[in-house]
């Protein structure tokens, strides 16, 4: 027989669902939101709060102050009690609290955590604001963390200065420096080698050093010296630079350690124009050594005492030495001469000398290695110093063996004679007196006019040969009136066959042409004639030719004059080559006493420029200087400039000769320009000989020469020095522009000098200020503990003036209890031991507070003794309270229940909690760090988009499924954020767990338990809804009938039906209300309400006994007080169903219910005596089965089912307390 249920009881069930329902959605919220590690008991939050040094306080949305920490208290100067209710926006400024507010409702608007710092004067205050929400999700409360960084900030600015520093000096070191690992890797380079190599940084540092060596069997020789002494000194080697050039560079190499590994320290450089220099030296010295050697004249050079310096092969030959070696150290006594003509040349020496005057043309007779006679011209002149004093004597001797010859035949010639030989004698003293001319264009005049008027020529014209070959150029001549005529602009090309010809090409000591033209000197044709010339020899060579010719008179020249012409020209090739020897001589004489006066000059310039008082005064005086004292017209000093291929300008002259100040002016280097060629160092002069000049505006003020000089510093090219001839036109000659270049040479060493004065100064000041602005101390003590130093951060730290400080013993700083240990080491420091460095003690501040100082030393010895030690100490009293705190905190997320894991942004595992391990099924964290955290996770795709989050968002909650190490899965519920540091860039990601596998499984029950109460819900209608139409519809149209007729009876007035009808119509409404009553009792008992769940169960099963045959028995020991009524409700409706299984499936006879409460729980038990059933198929299955399940769920109880044939036994129990019944008032 099936129990119906009543509308009450269903009800009842309806309410205990949505109940359950709302546990499980808040239990559901709960595990969505993030999981903290919190510590299990308050007060051991509140202890770590008061140990901390951090401001944290807890405030309501209006800004009222909930609760705060002692450091909070003692940042306001209050206590906790007069904090607690009181506004924080009151407590700050009117500026700040506006801030502060505006903060704090952004952080209620959008929810998030914020983090901003306040900057006050001197100080910084790093400040988070982290909500706090309620159950609904609405932010209610706010904590607030502050924290004092200004020694941070100010650490961290004094690092950045101290970084700046010693990169400048890194930059603006003049020589190449470099750092490259052993295999030729470069990790870091300066400008100077960068400029050196013409590679930019970025190039330089992917650049194989190896691939730089043009000889690598020098850099295989650097790398053994390197392994055998860990260094290499002044190493040349040969280098390539980044456009292919190559360069010599001398290095020097150090082997050292850096960041734990070796590298090699390099500084380098580059030595081309110093070989250039001397290749030039030697190229200069062998030129002047073949110029003596194949020079026709015997040349000689002594010291003051007559004694040989140096000779050419000539002299060398003649004095019978051999070489010019065997003549060098000695005297004419030591060689092939008699001792009269030795002593001789020694007083003609000493006569130069002690006179300085030179002695020239002096004939002297000689004999030659074969015994036959020779005559010499000999000419000695004195050798000058810079200075100007006499430091030895030059001698040239010219063989006129050949002239004295001539001489000699024309003496012997007869009477008849007589004419040609007194022409000989006026030849003779013709020469004598052409010997004494002033100057070779003097000689050639002379020659011309005393050739006419002594020797009877007509005409005469004197030639030499030109510079160029296959030329002459003119001297003086005649002209068709018979008037000397300057002839030394002419110049002729020698064609062949021609009469010039046949002197220079042929070598002939006369040529005669019969019938020759003569022209004027515009062309004209003048007439024929006979025209002869005579070559000029200077003893080896042809150096020109002496025409002459009859044009005047037309006459024949006899063979005499052809003689005497070839006599006269032979004497005249000598006399015109020793004058010209003779004025080269004195123009090089002169060239250098004008050169040494400039000399002399450039040292005191030089001298009063090194005593410029900055690097502005010294080249505004360098212009001045250069154009007083040296005479240079126009001057301008141009500098590198801070840009590739740029001048930049220092000081120069203007149009008008003033000094004009150019340091604003940049001047961009020209491709190809003389610029250009000075900078490279091609060459250390360059001329411009026709340049356009203009000024500031750009306009031109005219052309002229312009000389650039590079300025070197001793390694590379700074700079250089331009002049020009603008103002005076005059022009700029070759010693000028050496002494241009002497000038640049010293003004680049001085600028380069005063530059790094200028930087060292500098330095010194910025030493001073970090000195007197650093927050560490820096101290100094004598070996008796006396201070002798302090900076301005021992005052801050100890609370003593410095001027008080140096007075007092280390010792009464130092705190008791840590001043036997500290002198302990500061006494083996001193000894030279051993320490470890640096180590911690505590001082006492003038105020009495305890500060904690970190202290390094060093000691100081001066001359080999010591004297003193030095250290830094630094304040670390926050520090070591900020790693306690550091230790707490991770000792907390150690020991969190729940897994806690970080990873770096390359997505590797670096640390997890012993939580996380144990979850996750590995034995170690060591199985886990380095791995990737994808492997960790069972959809690849799920982890990607988590990432994706944590990129864009920067954090993530959800939930996803875990894979343990043994394969098998899990649902977790995640909450991810990325790591910031405190400038905001990322530095990993961090997560926490949570194992929701049991709240996956409960909410899968529920979903099952709500289909199934659905189906039970929809049964109970149908049920319902038949009683309804079987039972109350059927009793209702029956009372309708009936009441129909009693109308009936009424309107046919038969009152003697009425009382039947009446009878029968009151019975058919008794029955409608049995059963609405009936029905009412299976929705919802009436009697559970009014007298409790006893009662109940015993009308129940009074209920069950009247209907069927079997035997009930109903007991309950709770005598005084009810149970809770979702508790009576639930067993009621669990005994309900019991007893409704036991009659419909198990067929029972006998059905025991005893109701009692124990050890705090309310117990229902129902027994019968039914076939039984196996429980393990039935649980869970069957719908009211099920329906019992959740009704113990929903109150926290339990149910437990035991069945065998004959006893099936069901007992539900629920935790509860009995309700003790309240007494009316009567």
């Amino acid at each position: 027989m099936k129990t119906k249920r009543s509308p009450g009881n269903l009800e009842s069930e309806l309410q205990t669902l949505r109940r359950r329902v709302r546990q499980l959605e808040a239990s559901r919220q709960g595990d969505r939101g993030p999981r903290k590690a919190l510590p299990p008991c308050e007060a051991l939050v509140t202890g770590l709060l008061d140990a901390s040094s951090d401001w944290a306080m807890l405030i309501d949305v209006e800004g009222t102050i909930l609760a705060l920490n002692e450091a909070a208290a003692r940042g306001f100067h209050k206590s906790r009690s007069e904090l607690v209710g009181v506004c924080s926006y009151d407590l700050f400024p009117r500026d700040l609290a506006r801030r502060r507010r505006a903060l704090a409702e952004e952080v209620i608007r959008t929810g998030r955590p914020a983090r901003y710092e306040d900057r006050g004067e001197g100080s910084w205050l790093e400040s988070t604001v982290h909500p706090i929400r309620n159950a609904q999700g609405d932010v209610t409360e706010l904590v607030l963390l502050s924290r004092d960084i200004t020694q941070q900030r100010q650490t961290e600015q004094a690092l950045r200065e101290s970084e700046q520093k010693y990169r400048f000096l890194f930059d603006a070191a003049p020589v190449g420096i470099g750092v490259a690992d052993r295999t030729g890797k470069v990790l870091a380079a300066n400008r100077s080698m960068l400029e050196m190599t013409g590679y930019a940084l970025e190039e330089f540092v992917s650049t194989d050093l190896a691939c730089t060596y043009v000889h690598p069997e020098e850099r295989r020789s650097l790398l053994k010296t390197l392994e055998k002494s860990g260094r290499a000194r002044d190493f040349e080697v040969t280098l390539r630079r980044k456009d292919g050039t190559t360069y010599s560079a001398l290095l020097n190499v150090d082997l050292a350690e850096l960041g734990g590994r070796e590298v090699l320290f390099t500084t380098c450089r580059d030595i081309s124009e110093h070989k250039r220099a001397d290749e030039e030296l030697r190229t200069q010295r062998e030129l002047l050594g073949n110029v003596l050697r194949h020079i026709p004249y015997q040349v000689f050079w002594k010291d003051t005492r007559s004694v040989y310096l140096g000779c050419n092969q000539s002299f060398a030959s003649a004095a019978g030495a051999g070489s010019p070696e065997g003549i060098v150290g000695k005297m004419d006594s030591d060689l092939a001469f008699d001792k009269r003509r030795a002593r001789r040349y020694r007083v003609d020496d000493q006569q130069v000398i002690r006179t300085g005057r030179p002695l020239l043309n002096k004939e002297e007779a000689l004999l030659g290695p074969g015994g036959q006679q020779k005559t010499v011209l000999t000419s000695k002149v004195p050798l000058r110093d810079a200075a100007g004093g006499v430091v030895g004597v030059l001698g040239i001797c010219a063989d006129i063996t050949d002239v004295k010859r001539a001489h000699q035949a024309l003496e012997e010639s007869g009477q008849a004679e007589r004419s040609f030989r007194e022409k000989l004698t006026a030849l003779h003293e013709l020469t004598n007196e052409l010997s004494t001319a002033g100057s070779f264009d003097e000689l050639c005049r002379q020659a011309v006019e005393l050739g006419r008027s002594r020797l009877g020529f007509e005409r005469l014209g004197l030639w030499f040969v030109g510079s160029e070959p296959g030329t002459v150029t003119g001297s003086f001549g005649t002209d068709e009136r018979g008037r000397t005529r300057d002839e030394r602009d002419q110049s002729h090309r020698v064609l062949p066959g021609s009469f010039p010809a046949r002197i220079l090409r042929d070598r002939s000591w006369l040529a005669v042409s019969p019938d020759d033209r003569f022209y004027d000197a515009a062309g004209r044709p003048l007439g024929r004639g006979t025209r002869i010339a005579a070559s000029l020899w200077d003893g080896k060579k042809i150096v020109g030719f002496l025409s002459a010719d009859r044009l005047l008179t037309g006459g024949l020249i006899t063979q005499q004059q052809g003689e005497l012409l070839q006599l006269y020209a032979s004497a005249l090739g000598p006399l015109c080559s020793r004058k010209r020897a003779e004025e080269s001589l004195s123009r090089r004489e002169e060239a250098q006493r004008r050169f040494g006066e400039q000399l002399t000059a450039l040292h005191k310039v030089t001298n009063e420029l090194s005593m410029a008082g900055s690097f502005d005064e010294l080249c505004r005086r360098a212009v001045d200087l250069g154009r007083s004292r040296l005479g240079f017209d126009r001057l301008g000093v141009w500098f590198r400039g801070e840009e590739p291929d740029t001048m930049r300008g220092s000081f120069g002259t203007d149009g008008n000769g003033r000094t004009c100040d150019e340091r604003d002016e940049r001047s961009p280097v020209v491709p190809g320009s003389s610029t250009e060629e000075i900078l490279k160092g091609t060459s250390r002069l360059a001329f411009a000989p026709d340049e356009p000049f203009r000024n500031a505006a750009g306009k031109l003020m005219g052309r002229g020469t312009r000389v650039l000089a590079s300025m070197w510093d001793g390694k590379r090219i700074v700079g250089f020095i331009s002049a020009d001839n603008l103002l005076t036109g005059q022009p700029i000659t070759e010693p000028h522009a050496e002494l241009l270049s002497l000038y640049a040479s010293a003004l680049g060493h001085l600028c380069s000098r005063k530059r790094a004065e200028e930087a060292l100064r500098e330095s010194k000041e910025r030493l001073q200020y970090v000195i007197d602005n650093t927050w560490d101390i820096l101290f100094e003590v004598d070996l008796k503990g006396n201070y002798t130093f302090g900076n301005l951060a021992a005052q801050r730290i100890t609370g003593y003036p410095v001027s008080r400080l140096l007075k007092m013993d280390m010792g009464d700083l130092i705190a008791p209890d840590h001043r036997k240990a500290v002198f302990a080491r500061l006494r083996k420091r001193a000894a030279g031991q051993p320490l470890t460095q640096p180590f911690t003690f505590d001082i006492i501040r003038r105020d009495g507070r305890r500060v904690t100082l970190e202290l390094a030393t060093t000691p100081v010895r001066r001359q080999g003794k010591l004297v003193a030690v030095q250290g830094v100490a630094r304040d670390v009293t926050e520090r070591q309270r900020a790693e306690r705190e550091l230790l707490i905190r991770n000792s907390a997320i150690h020991s969190a229940i729940n897994p806690i894991g970080l990873a770096g942004l390359d997505g590797r595992v670096s640390y997890v909690n012993p939580s996380f391990v144990r979850m996750w099924g590995y034995r170690s964290e060591k199985e886990i760090l380095g791995k990737r955290t994808v492997s960790f996770w069972r959809g690849r795709m799920q982890v990607r988009e988590v990432s994706k989050a944590l990129r864009t968002a920067g954090g993530w909650t959800g939930e996803m499924t875990a894979k343990r190490k043994n394969g098998s899965t899990f649902d977790v519920a995640v909450a991810a954020s990325i790591v910031k540091n405190e400038g905001g860039r990322p530095i990993c990601m961090m997560a926490s767990f949570a194992d929701i596998t049991q709240r996956k499984k409960a909410e899968e029950a529920m979903r099952l338990a709500q289909r199934k109460l659905t189906v039970a819900r929809e049964e109970e209608r149908r049920r319902l809804a038949g009683e309804l139409h079987d039972s109350v519809g059927q009793g209702l149209v029956a009372l309708q009938l009936a009441i129909r007729g009693l109308v009936k009876d009424a309107k046919s007035k038969r009152p003697g039906a009425r009382p039947t009808r009446l009878r029968a119509t009151v019975s058919h409404c008794d029955g409608l209300v049995r059963d609405v009553r009936r029905i009412c009792r299976g929705l919802y008992p009436p009697t559970l309400e009014a007298l409790g769940l006893c009662s109940a169960l015993k009308q129940a099963a009074e209920g069950f006994r009247g209907e069927t045959s079997l035997q009930v028995n109903c007991s309950a020991s709770v005598r005084r007080g009810r149970f809770p009524p979702e508790v009576e409700i639930a067993l009621f409706r669990v005994g309900q169903e019991a007893i409704s299984n036991a009659i419909r499936h198990g067929r029972a006879k006998r059905i025991t219910l005893s109701v009692s409460h124990k050890d705090g729980r309310a117990v229902l038990s129902v027994t019968d005596n039914g076939i039984g059933f196996d429980v393990g198929k039935v649980v869970g299955k069957g719908l009211g089965m099920s329906m019992m399940t959740e009704r113990m769920r929903a109150v926290d109880g339990e149910l437990k089912i035991s069945s065998r044939p004959g006893h099936t036994r069901v007992v539900a129990r629920v935790p509860a307390r009995l309700i003790r019944p309240t007494r009316r008032k009567r």
